[in-house]
């Protein structure tokens, strides 16, 4: 799905991934995060990111907005950056494990994205990891727990043997995404919308600008 989103956009689109860290999506695209790290292209604050009113095409969030204190801040700035017809690419756990970077504050069920998002035109809701994920998520950590007997050592290490021997269980999503009740228990889901379109006057500004409050430093 995300790389048939970023193959959609015509050549010379500004598309922006928040967050990114290591995992970077594509040389086509512009990764900004708080920390640097090798896939990184800018530091900044995706609470208040550096970019003008109306200037990006497409921007991706995987994994990243339960990370965020204030994710209806964040939202609303993808909303103001994006070009009116421009696209977001958003990915949100349900029924995932606590997994801090630095913090982990919420979770979405397939109501609550669509809520998130309410201001954009929906394009796609749907599944990103299914039923199989999920349990692999529950599995991992239950056996780790009863058979680590209070030690964390022993925990940690049962962690990466339950984490190997169940992962072969997530391949089984194929078939559980088909199920209609596939959203009850999912893994993650994805959201893919697009701001409303304006009227034809309006008209985009260059990507970048200052910003007074905070220090920008490309990479």
């Amino acid at each position: 799905m995300l790389k048939r989103f970023v193959e959609d956009f015509p050549e010379g689109s500004i598309i922006v991934d928040l967050g990114a860290g290591r995992m970077k999506t594509s040389d086509r695209v512009l990764s900004i995060d708080i920390y640097r790290a090798p896939g990184v292209d800018l530091l900044g604050d995706i609470e208040a990111m550096p970019f003008k009113t109306n200037s990006i095409d497409g921007i991706i969030a995987r994994g990243v907005l339960e990370h965020v204190v204030d994710v209806d801040r964040v939202v609303s700035e993808i909303y103001r950056v994006l070009k009116p017809g421009g696209k977001v690419y958003s990915s949100i756990p349900f029924m995932q494990g606590y997994h801090p970077s630095p913090g982990d504050y919420r979770r979405f069920t397939i109501d609550g994205i669509q809520q998130l998002f309410k201001n954009f035109e929906r394009v796609d809701c749907s599944i990103t990891r299914g039923t199989a994920s999920s349990f692999v998520w529950i599995a991992r950590e239950f056996f780790s727990e009863v058979f680590s007997f209070n030690n964390i050592t022993l925990y940690k290490m049962l962690k990466i043997l339950f984490g190997w021997l169940l992962q072969p269980v997530k391949h089984l999503d194929w078939l559980t995404e088909r199920h209609p009740k596939s959203h009850i228990i999912a893994s993650s889901f994805t959201f893919i919308g697009e701001k409303p379109r304006a009227s034809s006057h309006d008209r985009g500004e260059s990507a970048f600008e200052v910003n007074r409050h905070h220090s920008f430093v490309t990479t």
